[in-house]
């Protein structure tokens, strides 16, 4: 080839791929252009579905309630029950006393004037308001009062405050619960989140959305089967009930959970004066009112060695923390008279001889801790 065609092929050669590379630029520029109007076009989207939610609440722990759940555990029935009854000896706590005691049982036992308050699956939030808002509250103030809980939950202030639980909350609460909203609220919530929560309105909604696609799916199953709602729900609760179970594997089942699940609680000395407790020692103190604490047992202690190091090791702290401050801690975790025989679901006694045995086993307890305040 001569030299003149050699560059008349290199100069088109290089044209050539001139053009390719305007080609391959201009289908980048497009493929930008494409890209940059996607993405404002699921912004605009996003936003015009938001905007249909605004305005977002400030972030802030609404106490008022249009609908109360129980009217037995209103303030007002609450007080009623104390003032009529001028108890000596109050036991508060949830299902775990609930289902545990026997109030006419324990008066007979222990002839002392004892009544229980209790809200099945509630936590220290609720305890602190019964405290708080109810008891100290009445003409007829006990003398003892007995609190009974599981493992570390005393030290949970976040426990149980949402959802269905809030509705009992809001019940004791009052409009301003500067301390109830601090430590169940807004102790572990971060800027990012607070921004979130304050000014996103879908993220407000998102419990609300779940809520509903629930609904929707339970609703929908029902009427494929020309059912209505509750029927669906009572279904689904009866084939899923501890009670169906077979008791030794939801006994196995409990323990291997218990030793796989890592709980952020663990340190009790970081995580105590963040709980309501020091709030209950104080109420207690300040209105002449002697605490006691019960911890009661669990399934998962039915054998032994079954607790985990880490609740051995708050459980030891909590001691020490408690005697410092005269208030006694009855610890019926390792007690071998409760066996398998005595529980019914999950970690509540029996009708049948649980609660009997559980009564008979606290009644020279609560006697012993009553006739200390005599002396």
């Amino acid at each position: 080839m001569s030299k003149k065609s050699k560059n008349k092929f290199q100069h088109k050669n290089k044209a050539r791929k001139k053009h390719d590379i305007n080609i391959d630029n201009n289908k980048s520029k497009l493929k930008h252009k494409f890209n940059a109007k996607y993405v404002l076009l699921s912004i605009g989207v996003f936003l015009l579905i938001n905007l249909a939610f605004f305005p977002a609440n400030k972030f802030a722990i609404n106490h008022d309630i249009a609908y109360n759940p129980n009217f037995n555990l209103s303030p007002y029935s609450l007080k009623k029950n104390i003032e009529s009854k001028k108890p000596e000896i109050i036991l508060l706590g949830n299902s775990m006393l609930g289902r545990g005691v026997h109030e006419g049982y324990l008066n007979y036992l222990t002839k002392k004037n004892t009544i229980i308050i209790t809200n099945g699956g509630s936590a220290t939030a609720w305890w602190y308001l019964a405290l708080k808002n109810v008891i100290t509250k009445t003409n007829s103030k006990p003398k003892l009062l007995v609190i009974f809980f599981r493992d570390n939950f005393l030290s949970i202030p976040d426990f149980r405050v949402n959802g269905e639980y809030k509705d009992f909350i809001d019940v004791l609460a009052n409009r301003n619960e500067p301390i109830l909203d601090q430590k169940a609220y807004f102790n572990k919530i971060g800027k990012i989140e607070f921004f979130l929560k304050s000014y996103w309105p879908l993220y407000q909604k998102k419990d609300e959305f779940i809520e509903k696609l629930d609904k929707t799916i339970k609703s929908t199953s029902a009427n494929l089967l020309n059912k209505n709602y509750d029927y669906a729900e009572n279904i689904i609760d009866s084939v899923f009930a501890d009670s169906n179970l077979v008791q030794e594997i939801l006994t196995l089942t409990q323990q291997k959970a218990e030793k796989t699940t890592k709980n952020k609680e663990i340190d009790f000395n970081t995580s105590i004066n963040e709980s309501f407790l020091p709030d209950i020692i104080e109420l207690a103190k300040q209105n002449n009112i002697q605490l006691t604490f019960v911890r009661v047992k669990k399934r998962r202690d039915i054998e032994k060695n079954m607790q985990p190091e880490f609740i051995i090791e708050y459980m030891k702290n909590l001691k020490k923390y408690l005697k410092t401050r005269n208030i006694e801690l009855f610890d019926f975790s390792d007690d071998e008279r409760l066996t398998l025989a005595h529980y019914s679901d999950g970690d509540h006694m029996n009708d049948s001889l649980g609660i009997k045995t559980f009564t008979e086993i606290l009644s020279p307890i609560i006697d012993s801790e009553f006739e200390k305040l005599s002396k």
